[in-house]
């Protein structure tokens, strides 16, 4: 009986015939994001990721173009950011630069130009909300408001314009509300 050297992590249509796939080797150092064919099983590999410590599995496969252009979260050079990886074979894009650690990846707006993620720069028992340019121009934008310490939650509507909003700290109770994201405003 052979060992099994890789497993499955995650894996999404990308059309009624392609799927994109995670797999891992079993140590979790190794991993590759492959385009499979349904109709023959053939894997092309898109993007490979070595670490000396772990890669992390990816939750969630956030596309900005279904079936052309995905949003996938790296730490090849340190730091935990969103990279736009096209299927296509272009070039991946990090959204991000310096030291700032994408905790949850939460969505993308090509329309607008936008993905939205979660991330603690300063303090890592807190997170805010954040966006950047999909073509991984400019800086990270804070949306979270200053005046609110604590933890931000968010779960973004279809269309990226509205999220529900969860915010606690320490020594106050989750409050959730209904915020525009595009100025964190009720």
């Amino acid at each position: 009986m052979g060992t099994i050297d890789h497993l499955v992590a995650r894996f999404d249509w990308i059309d009624d015939r392609f799927l994109i796939v995670q797999r891992l080797d079993r140590t979790q150092r190794h991993a590759e994001l492959l385009v499979v064919d349904a109709d023959t099983g053939l894997p092309r590999a898109r993007r490979q990721e070595d670490s000396t410590a772990w890669v992390e599995v990816v939750n969630e496969f956030e596309w900005t173009e279904p079936g052309r252009t995905l949003l996938y979260s790296t730490e090849q050079d340190g730091w935990r950011r969103p990279v736009a990886v096209s299927l296509d074979g272009a070039p991946e894009k990090p959204l991000t630069s310096g030291p700032i650690d994408a905790i949850q990846v939460l969505g993308a707006d090509a329309k607008s130009g936008f993905a939205y993620f979660t991330a603690s720069p300063e303090n890592a028992t807190q997170a805010y909300l954040y966006r950047a340019r999909l073509d991984g121009s400019g800086r990270a934008e804070r949306l979270s408001p200053a005046n609110q310490p604590g933890t931000h939650a968010y779960e973004l509507s279809p269309d990226r314009r509205y999220a529900i909003h969860t915010h606690s700290r320490l020594e106050m109770p989750p409050t959730v509300d209904l915020v525009a994201l595009d100025a964190h405003r009720h």
